[in-house]
């Protein structure tokens, strides 16, 4: 399923990140607006999406040119809580790889204390993400708004299915329009929290302390 062309550049990556050279199973997603292929892999029983970009054109464009500044990015993202956590990115080989459970959030921020997290941690965690929603939102609602007044009732995308698009290549904050699209994801996203039983217990555990 894997091209051949990409197949050592897979191999490569498995080997760095996992330490195996095999994933134990493997499935194409549904293709989306770009020529890069997105699959769903299952490495040590645990799912990840692996995204290959096969287009070698430098041009600028969904699932073409340099990934570079995309794949940083992606880790921005990722450090801040808003995206899923990046296990591996080449722009050479034009390669990445993240994942999108909770579970695996879990392994992430066990391995950043290098302890078991604690449900304080975990709820400070949740809260900061929340924070990083609201100032998303504000910026790029900022930036794609220009001084103009926007529509407070338009519809956005699901938050995680728009990242899946943005990290397959899909869309593209360039414009303005996907920026205040952007905006609204984020706001839709930590409205939806805050009303959420989880915000409440997450603000329970951080008041009462360690």
């Amino acid at each position: 399923m894997i091209p051949e062309a990409k197949k050592d550049a897979v191999t490569r990556a498995l080997r760095e990140a996992f330490g195996v050279t095999e994933f134990e199973d493997i499935r194409m997603l549904t293709a989306g607006l770009t020529s890069a292929l997105v699959f769903r892999i299952i490495v040590r029983r645990c799912p990840y999406l692996l995204r290959v970009i096969m287009s070698s054109d430098a041009t600028p464009g969904p699932g073409q040119g340099d990934p570079t500044h995309q794949f940083a990015c992606m880790r921005k993202a990722a450090e801040a809580g808003i995206a899923p956590r990046v296990w591996y990115t080449s722009s050479e080989d034009r390669i990445s790889i993240v994942v999108t459970n909770d579970a695996e959030g879990e392994a992430y921020l066990q391995t950043y204390f290098g302890e078991a997290v604690g449900e304080y941690r975990r709820a400070r965690f949740y809260l900061m993400s929340q924070i990083v929603h609201m100032f998303y939102a504000v910026v790029f609602m900022l930036l794609g708004s220009k001084g103009k007044s926007i529509e407070s009732n338009a519809k956005a995308p699901d938050f995680r299915d728009f990242h899946d698009c943005i990290w397959a290549g899909g869309v593209s904050l360039a414009n303005d329009e996907r920026k205040l699209e952007y905006a609204k994801v984020h706001m839709n996203q930590v409205l939806q929290n805050l009303r959420a039983v989880r915000f409440q217990e997450a603000l329970r555990i951080v008041s009462m302390g360690m």
